[in-house]
């Protein structure tokens, strides 16, 4: 005559025990309950965590006002540079087209250069700046979705852990047990056989 085992996931207590010595059950019938404070705990963590992180994100992604004004100073600020850099351009081709006709200084000319060098490197760091606002941006967007998926892994792992602790039965037959409930067992201990 087969018989199964029940033995403890953990080191827990026995917080319900729906049968008895002796007792006939059928497969599915809830057998006992150990306690899941543990995961209970685990899991608020998680959700505490993963909530943070969420409203961080949204915050981050949205941008609210501050991001928002970041990035509209920053294009602006691209869109001045390349303006001013396109206007020293043009005076500078002006200036130096003039000099070699010998209708302007060598020292008008050469500010009129370092004019136009100014504004290409200004131009060049306003583009760098608005390009490491999006990097940053993207970067928490990848770095949050990646901690959403390993919150939600966890939480499934630990959901799974605690929906094992409601033992059912996995085959018809008699109850054999001496435990009761509020009994604390090791893990591994065995709790009942059920005998087919």
């Amino acid at each position: 005559m087969p018989s199964i085992e029940i033995h403890s996931p953990s080191d827990c207590f026995v917080v319900s025990l729906f049968v008895s010595d002796g007792q006939k059950v059928s497969v599915g019938d809830k057998l006992l309950q150990f306690d899941t404070d543990e995961e209970d705990r685990v899991l608020a963590k998680l959700t505490t965590t993963q909530l943070v992180n969420e409203v961080t994100a949204r915050k981050y992604q949205l941008g609210g006002e501050q991001l928002n004004a970041q990035w509209q100073m920053a294009q602006q600020a691209v869109d001045l540079a390349a303006a001013a850099f396109k206007d020293a351009s043009t005076a500078y081709d002006g200036m130096n087209y003039q000099g070699r006709l010998g209708t302007q200084s060598s020292i008008d000319v050469a500010n009129s250069k370092l004019q136009a060098d100014k504004a290409e490197i200004q131009l060049q760091i306003s583009q760098t700046n608005l390009a490491k606002l999006k990097f940053s941006a993207k970067n928490y967007q990848d770095s949050a979705e990646l901690v959403k998926q390993h919150i939600e892994a966890e939480k499934a792992a630990i959901s799974s852990r605690r929906d094992r602790k409601l033992v059912t039965a996995p085959i018809a037959g008699e109850i054999v047990t001496e435990i009761y409930k509020g009994a604390f067992l090791k893990l591994g201990k065995l709790a009942m056989v059920i005998k087919a």
